[in-house]
């Protein structure tokens, strides 16, 4: 949470957006999961040592972390919100189904960043932690 504004952000600076706001928190993960889409140009930078690796492996699991975190205080969110307006269940269980699949997404990520990760620094071991 940033001292001056009061607004907590992401480790890449992005701030947090409302569980609650579908289309934002949907726009809020695409952005954040850019370093994903980078990992092959990041680890071409490198010399492949595990020296090299495990910083930007270190910088991977801190993003992922993160954004299982705040998937997951969002379906808590969403419960309680459930709990509190169950006239509009369809709409909040829409979201609550939507926040599931992206933790799947997540795991999808993280296999795959792995896997280049063993093929681009082949003497690195990166442990995804559970």
């Amino acid at each position: 949470m940033s001292a001056t504004t009061g607004v907590e952000h992401s480790p890449s600076g992005h701030p947090l957006p409302s569980c609650l706001d579908f289309t934002e928190f949907k726009d809020y993960l695409k952005d954040t999961r850019k370093l994903d889409d980078t990992v092959i140009l990041t680890l071409n930078k490198t010399d492949g040592s595990p020296e090299q690796c495990a910083p930007v492996w270190n910088r991977f699991l801190s993003m992922y972390a993160y954004r299982e975190r705040i998937i997951r205080q969002c379906i808590v969110e969403t419960d309680r919100e459930l709990q509190r307006q169950p006239e509009d269940a369809m709409m909040i269980k829409a979201r609550s189904s939507f926040l599931n699949s992206e933790l799947r997404v997540e795991d999808i990520l993280r296999l795959q960043v792995m896997k280049i990760f063993k093929t681009k620094c082949p003497g690195f071991k990166p442990e995804v932690p559970r």
